[in-house]
């Protein structure tokens, strides 16, 4: 709960003005994010040819490059480039 409590904040204040404390707190909980799901059992069952869901994997996936993005853009130089 805390997480999404910390991303929802970021993303409010990101949404009203540039924040570059904003921008490396979404970077930093991207970077928590991608390997985090890659922990989650439910997760990796999903990425495997026998626990392949026509609908959950690619939500699985793209959660996974999402969250890279997130860490990958927090990690620009500044914020409202």
């Amino acid at each position: 709960m805390h997480l999404l409590a910390t991303q929802l904040w970021a993303t409010q204040r990101l949404r009203n003005r540039p924040s570059d404390g904003a921008r490396r707190v979404l970077g930093l909980l991207g970077a928590l994010y991608a390997p985090g799901y890659l922990f989650e059992r439910y997760v990796r069952q999903h990425l495997r040819r026998d626990g392949f869901d026509p609908v959950e994997t690619p939500i699985v996936i793209a959660s996974i490059g999402l969250a890279a993005a997130m860490a990958v853009l927090g990690h620009q130089e500044r914020s409202g480039r």
